[in-house]
């Protein structure tokens, strides 16, 4: 199992980094095509969409390499059961709040989808397939938040790399 995580987080990985590299190349077409005159048909609202896909598909593989902002300094301060009993419950709030957030988002990639919702601009885009996108990340990074609770309640330690602190811990 944890081979098939590790490669559903890498994939998680590259097609956001892909998507970066696609806005990148747009955002810059866009700058150069100005210059002679030529315009990118909503660029900027294909970039934005890109960006918000891109957020959520790279959540679980930032937080499988500890790369997700923790405040271990109120950690530190208390006993390691208390410590392992707080991880869990901020693990646990965390992937109800994840949980949450992919049924809402399936819910509105589905009314997107069944409404034909468009973003107006020079061009009718269909938001569906980046909401489909977002949705996929945020339930990747569920996925992720549920491995590692199960790890640190099972085996009592995380599964993440330990963040670094300028106290060398």
């Amino acid at each position: 199992m944890k081979l098939v995580l590790d490669s559903l987080f890498r994939l998680c990985g590259f097609v956001a980094a892909a998507l970066m590299v696609g806005i990148v190349v747009l955002i810059s077409a866009q700058i150069v095509g100005r210059l002679f005159g030529i315009l990118i048909p909503s660029a900027d609202e294909i970039a934005g969409l890109t960006l918000a896909a891109l957020a959520f598909i790279a959540l679980a593989p930032v937080f499988r390499a500890g790369g997700h902002v923790r405040v271990t300094i109120f950690f530190e301060r208390v006993s390691p059961n208390a410590r392992r009993i707080l991880h869990i419950l901020c693990l646990l709030i965390a992937l109800a709040v994840a949980v949450f957030i992919t049924a809402s988002l399936i819910e509105l990639t589905w009314n997107s989808w069944r409404y034909r919702t468009a973003i107006i601009g020079l061009l009718q885009i269909p938001v569906w397939p980046y909401q489909a996108a977002m949705t996929f990340g945020a339930c990747c990074f569920s996925i992720a938040l549920l491995e590692e609770t199960f790890h640190v309640v099972k085996r009592g330690e995380s599964i993440l790399p330990k963040a670094d602190t300028p106290s060398g811990h």
